[in-house]
């Protein structure tokens, strides 16, 4: 029987600090859920396997995943294991992760950061919002009448503020890091940081001021943004991600628009 699952997928991006063609092989259990994405390089995948690697161990008869395994660039020249996860759930509500992995990610990549070591790291309140994470030193989310999130307050007394008009779209954001703050207001396709035009977004990409360049993405199946590209094809920052949207290997950032080609907001 056909189900359409994913079998394999690859890649190449000219900018990547990987030469090789990249991708990975998937496998699925008999829900259709993955069960194993392994990396590899070259057309056949058959080089350098398992560095990028993600995988689940296990899920409960919810559908929640119990483990996970996931691997990284761990120095200038070393891959391994970055993330071995264990989560525990209140019903289909995670109430802690536990990283056993030996090693921490090298460069800019993802993992799981365990910053905390108790038996309930995640709230929630009674309409099942999210609002504390320890492991992200979150200590409080508060939202709107619309459950959209209004002020994420962190444990070094940092803020993040939303403004939302009443159709729900994000129309102003407020990041106070000790006493810089920086305000970042939506006006349609225009971006605003603190009262000076930044972006001017277009379907293809973007414009900048104050320089007033234009830059292009090129986007994948999914709508990731992979590549960004100046007027004249000179490739400004690439993007390679995990299955589930992490970037394992990212050039120097120079917009936050990433995965789903959705703002990349930390």
């Amino acid at each position: 029987m056909i189900i359409g699952n994913i079998s394999s997928m690859t890649w190449k991006s000219g900018g990547s600090a990987v030469t090789n063609e990249m991708g990975y092989r998937f496998t699925y259990d008999g829900l259709s859920r993955m069960k194993d994405a392994i990396y590899g390089e070259t057309n056949t995948l058959s080089i350098n396997q398992n560095r990028f690697s993600e995988q689940i161990t296990g899920y409960d008869k919810m559908g929640n995943i119990l483990s996970l395994l996931r691997y990284g660039q761990t120095s200038a020249t070393g891959y391994g294991l970055v993330d071995n996860l264990s989560l525990v759930y209140n019903g289909n509500q995670l109430q802690s992760v536990d990283d056993h992995a030996p090693n921490s990610v090298y460069g800019n990549g993802m993992e799981f950061k365990d910053n905390a070591n108790q038996p309930v790291e995640y709230g929630y309140d009674k309409n099942g919002n999210l609002t504390k994470d320890l492991n992200k030193n979150i200590s409080n989310i508060r939202y709107n009448l619309i459950n959209l999130p209004s002020q994420i307050t962190f444990s070094d007394g940092n803020t993040i503020d939303y403004e939302y008009g009443s159709d729900g779209r994000k129309l102003r954001t407020v990041h106070q890091t000790g006493n810089t703050i920086l305000t970042t207001d939506y006006c349609g396709n225009a971006i605003y940081e603190n009262g000076s035009l930044k972006l001017l977004l277009t379907e293809t990409g973007y414009v900048s001021f104050p320089d007033k360049k234009f830059h292009f993405y090129l986007k994948d199946h999914q709508g990731n943004v992979r590549v960004v590209a100046d007027k004249d094809g000179k490739l400004e920052e690439t993007n390679d991600y995990y299955p589930f949207g992490g970037t394992f290997t990212t050039s120097t950032s120079v917009q936050s628009y990433k995965y789903n080609g959705k703002e990349l907001d930390r």
